[in-house]
Order: structure tokens, then sequence, then C-alpha cells
């Protein structure tokens, strides 16, 4: 049985791992009693994961590795996969870029209270090097997490159907009202959290368009039919992923999807994966180039002015990603592996035997 008070769960897929340094850095700086540090690598590229290897074998901490990569980035289940290789009996959830400011940690482990779970505001660091914004970043449920672990154990964990990024959050803070667990909103009054400025990590990759509807579809079911998943939490193997080895191999079958209609490299696919092969489907750029390409960077900086406004800016987007993902929920990702490219550009399949 562990003596740690306390599990500090981290999802994680394709970070500087300085990011994860400087946040365990931060708690220990700042908490004097007994606690486990677990990054959940949902599926990172092998550069990354290596790295992140390293830097738990020379800091100290303890990584959940869930083969996952190339499938849709999925935080619910990241945070699942390491609450269950975690042991205390405390969990907080907390995003890779955070970093903590003061003591606030051992007065809130004692005063929390079993049907409880704490969310907190989170601040810019107030320092000349970061962006010049300043003040809250505002109320986000997943930038920090405190609860018992009896929840995840009660309500088989967050749902594990939401994939890309965004929802997890609230129906899981629905699903905990729900259940009778009281939700606290502390502020940076009671708890100094700040979160590190950076670049947008998706800022060139548009989420996909069936993102959003999919999300809405889920949490409308979970609310009328419930959730339910008894292996919650479970890291997927290599022996569970055929894709990573078969795209490897020489007879990989490439098709272009920029040249035909959509009826005919479904119906070739469709053949190809039938006998067995792995296809690799070219899809083009997610974000299609413009004639003023080279002038991206003003682009950007008016783009960003225009926001301020709330004047929106169009982008012409390929919806080719939109179609190998309804194809994925009609055959269903337990009869077919995918390998989606980080840039979405391209996407590797192979049905499971």
């Amino acid at each position: 049985m562990s003596e740690d008070k306390l599990s500090f769960v981290v999802p994680y897929r394709d970070r500087d791992v300085s990011r994860i340094e400087n946040l365990l850095n931060s708690i220990r700086m700042t908490t004097n009693f007994p606690f486990e540090f677990i990054v959940s690598d949902y599926g990172s590229q092998p550069a990354y994961a290596q790295r992140l290897l390293q830097s738990a074998e020379k800091s100290g901490y303890r990584v959940a590795r869930s083969e996952a990569q190339g499938l849709p980035w999925n935080r619910a289940q990241a945070i699942n996969n390491g609450v269950r290789s975690s042991q205390a009996p405390l969990i907080v959830v907390v995003d890779a870029d955070m970093e903590f400011a003061d003591r606030s940690i051992e007065y809130l482990v004692s005063r929390i209270q079993k049907d409880e779970v704490w969310f907190f505001e989170s601040l810019w660091p107030q320092s000349p090097r970061q962006d010049p914004r300043r003040g809250l970043v505002g109320r986000s449920p997943g930038a920090f997490m405190m609860l018992g672990r009896e929840w995840f154990e009660r309500l088989q964990g967050m749902c594990e159907d939401f994939e890309f990024w965004g929802a997890e959050d609230t129906e899981w803070l629905g699903r905990l009202e729900g259940a009778g667990c009281r939700v606290q909103w502390l502020s940076h009054h009671d708890f100094l959290l700040f979160h590190t400025w950076h670049e947008s990590d998706n800022s060139t990759v548009r989420r996909p368009f069936t993102a959003v509807s999919e999300a809405v579809e889920i949490e409308c079911r979970t609310v009328w039919k419930g959730y339910q998943k008894k292996d919650w939490g479970r890291c997927l193997t290599l022996a569970e992923r055929p894709v990573l080895p078969a795209m490897r191999r020489e007879d990989v079958v490439v098709l272009d999807t920029q040249v035909s209609e959509q009826a005919v490299w479904l119906r070739l696919l469709k053949e190809h994966l039938d006998q067995g092969l792995c296809v690799r489907l070219e899809l083009g750029p997610r974000v299609i180039p413009r004639a003023l390409t080279r002038f991206a960077g003003l682009w950007k900086s008016v783009e960003n002015f225009a926001n301020r406004f709330s004047l929106k800016f169009e982008v012409t987007v390929n919806g080719r990603l939109e179609t190998v993902l309804s194809l994925r929920k009609v055959i269903g990702p337990e009869a077919l592996d995918v390998f989606i490219a980080p840039d979405y550009s391209f996407v590797y399949l192979v049905l499971k035997k």
C-alpha cells in the first residue's frame, strides 16, 4: 500500500519535457508531504516518448504509457490511465503547463471533504518574458482538479468516448454533480496556480468539424442512458495496434484522395483493406494554402487583432479527414486501426484480425 497522500496525474502527448520538469519542481518546492507524480503518456511519438522516459529516470517520476500513437487525442482516457496507475487516496489532475506558487496544497489536502471536487482559476505568470496578457486565464475544469480516487472508481472514470479535445471536462463535472459530489471553485485568493504561456500547439491544425457534433451526441447519451466502462483506464498495448508494424512494411498501398472522387477512393480502400493490406491515404494539407501564404505571419497578426473585436476570418479547411473519421465510426474502432498524422495530412488504415 502506498504511503503517499496525494497522486499528481498529468495527461501528456508530444510536449517539451521541460514543462513536466518545471511543474514537478514547483510542486517539490511548495509541498512537504509524500506524493507520487505520474505522467500519463497517451501515444507520444517515439522521440518525445524517449525524452520523457529519460526525464522520468533523471527526475524521479513515473510514466504510464499507452500505445495510442496516431489515434485521436483522448484526454479523458489519458487521465483515467494515470489514475488507474496511481495509488494515493487523493488525486490531483493538472495540465503540464501549470506551475504552483505557494504552499496552499497542504492546506487544501487537510481541508477537502470526501464529497467534494475542487477546481481552480489560474493566472498568467507576471513575467516580461511571457505574453503581455496579464491576470486570470479564467475558469477551466481541465487546468486543475482535486478529488478522492473513489469518485473515479464509483463513476468508472471520465468518459473515454470523447476524442480530440474539449467537452470531456464539462461532461465529467456534470456526472460528478449528478452523483452527489459538491463542486467547489476556489480563486487565486485561495491558491496561486500559474498557467505558463506558450504558443498554441494546434495553431495550424483545425479541429475536425465532427468533433463538436460528436461531443454533443456523447453528452446527451451519457445523461439519458448513463455511462459504464468496466475496463476504464486501461493502457493500450502494441499487440492491440496492428497498424503500427503494418505501416512500416513494403507492401503498403498508397491512395491519393486528392486526385479522385470520394466514391472512387473509398471503393479502392475497401478492396485493399478486405485483402488484408495496410493502406496509406494521402489527405493533403489540413489548411489549404492561400495565394498570400508567404504573408502568413502578417496574416496571423491581423487575424489576432480582428478576433479581439469578434471579427472572424474564414479559412479553407480540407474536409477529407472527416470522411476518414466517419468511416472509422461506421466500421468501428474495434475492427479498424488507424494512424493519423499529427498534421492530419495522411492516415494509415488496417483491419484488425
